[in-house]
């Protein structure tokens, strides 16, 4: 094996290998970091970072489903080096970085130091892991912590010390502090934790060598909710907001009809369903001795890994494309390098194929990812329209932070919230020669306001940027 990944069996051949690895990812982290527009999300960041810490709580708590902990942080940040686009983008820089070295021990606890030498790099050089390390939200934190989580998850498993409880409530708590999907992450790993410590007790076994107990993890959650205790007055009222406003909403503009309540419940119930299942299963000792047993041939796995490569290749622009179905997903990818990393030395001979092919085929989406334009350009924007006399209408209220984030004219702004602001256009043009429709994040309106001013002014110019489109009228004749 040494033939094709020489690394092995010195501390210093590690120590070089990753520090090499981590060097890798920071330049790919910080590589062109201020030079795109802030998009929505990161106007969002940037707003905050404007506030009091008196006025960022209260909008947290009414206005908002995010837990304080990266904006804290954030708001630290700039207050000392500025809002420039690198200034708000350099704390989940940071996370990305060391979010690097958290994946080597991570795997390397899991599998051994070669492997996590070749999971780091994979998590190095992953051009959505690099989207999100330059992105001014809390993604690249939390997935630092997530990771830290799963690290001292694992070493729980193996030794359930109280020093290592102690870590995992840290890790976990601040995975809470972080992002609502922390929610997920404990439900997931106190299930593991059951599940284990079930089939321990069923089967008077130490599966996969691992050991639960009951006590610990009483202690585990205990220790959460008393470091958590400060904000939990605030879950409800953010959570309620989450369940019954956003979500219900981005699920009517996406079906047309009000269902989230409904999947919420189907998915509960599937749910307690899968889990009634497990533990059922469980009970038969062929199944555990399956579970022991089972492995992915190289074949399969030489086609799952090919396969990835090639839907990285050829779906690269959906990858970018703010999706929250990626936005919220690929936390999942430190798991799936976890698998690639274990079993790629299976390979032998086809191990170098695959690792030259995967370095291949990243590069190339990295290339693309760095020479062309992806997030929303409101610098672009602010610029056209500062070099255009007139008044300026602008829809959607969050991308107004965007764009004043760039924008220093003169120009009046009337912001378009709903369909029946259409009667304060009149007024607000009366007396003026040009003006402006900015339309973006515009899902709840669509092009109503476009064919409401095609009906009574003079289109003049489309200008098109990414995910923004400008629509210049002459109103004097009118």
């Amino acid at each position: 094996m040494k033939a094709y990944f020489p690394v092995v069996t010195s501390h210093t051949k590690v120590m070089f290998l990753l520090i090499l690895v981590v060097v890798i990812g920071l330049f790919l982290r910080v590589n062109d970091l201020g030079s795109e527009s802030i998009w929505v999300d990161e106007a969002f960041t940037y707003h905050y970072t404007t506030l009091s810490y008196e006025e960022l709580f209260d909008i947290l708590i009414t206005n908002d489903v995010h837990p304080p902990g990266f904006y804290i942080i954030e708001n630290s940040f700039v207050s000392v080096f500025g809002t420039s686009e690198f200034s708000l983008r350099f704390v989940p820089m940071f996370f990305g970085v060391i979010s690097v070295i958290m994946m080597f021990f991570f795997v390397r606890e899991m599998f051994g130091f070669k492997e996590g030498i070749l999971g780091a790099l994979f998590f190095s050089l992953s051009s959505v892991l690099i989207y999100y390390s330059q992105e001014a939200k809390m993604y690249s934190m939390f997935m630092f912590f997530f990771l830290f989580s799963l690290y001292f998850f694992v070493t729980l498993l193996k030794d359930s010390s109280f020093r290592n409880v102690g870590f995992l409530i840290l890790g976990n708590t601040a995975l809470l502090c972080t992002h609502v999907l922390g929610y997920l992450v404990i439900v997931a790993e106190i299930f593991v934790y059951l599940v284990v410590y079930y089939v321990n007790k069923v089967h008077g076994l130490k599966w996969f060598g691992c050991t639960a107990s009951i006590r610990k993890l009483l202690l585990l959650i205990l220790g959460m909710f008393m470091l958590y205790l400060p904000w939990i007055p605030f879950v409800y009222v953010q959570v309620s907001w989450l369940l019954s406003t956003i979500l219900s909403l981005k699920f009517q503009y996406k079906f047309g009809f009000d269902g989230f309540t409904y999947l919420l419940w189907f998915a509960i119930i599937c749910s307690l369903v899968f889990v009634m299942v497990v533990f059922v299963m469980l009970r038969k000792k062929k199944v555990v001795k399956w579970i022991e047993s089972f492995k992915v041939s190289n074949l399969t796995f030489a086609l799952i890994f090919v396969g990835f490569l090639l839907f990285s290749l050829f779906f690269r622009d959906f990858l970018f494309s703010n999706s929250p179905l990626i936005r919220y997903s690929h936390f999942t990818l430190p798991l799936l390098y976890l698998f690639f990393s274990r079993k790629m030395f299976d390979l032998k001979k086809l191990f170098p194929v695959l690792l030259f092919l995967y370095l291949v085929i990243s590069s190339f989406v990295l290339v693309t990812y760095y020479t062309e334009d992806i997030k929303e350009q409101w610098r672009e924007t602010a610029s056209f329209i500062d070099h255009t006399d007139g008044i300026m209408l602008h829809t959607a209220s969050h991308t107004w932070w965007a764009f004043n984030y760039y924008y220093t004219g003169g120009l009046d702004q009337l912001r378009l919230h709903e369909t029946s602001d259409t009667i304060l256009i009149p007024p607000f043009i009366e007396g003026k020669d040009t003006v402006h429709l900015i339309l973006s994040h515009n899902y709840a309106t669509g092009d109503f306001f476009v064919k409401e001013m095609n009906k009574e002014y003079s289109l003049r110019n489309v200008e098109e940027f990414v995910d923004i489109t400008v629509y210049t009228y002459d109103t004097h004749n009118n």
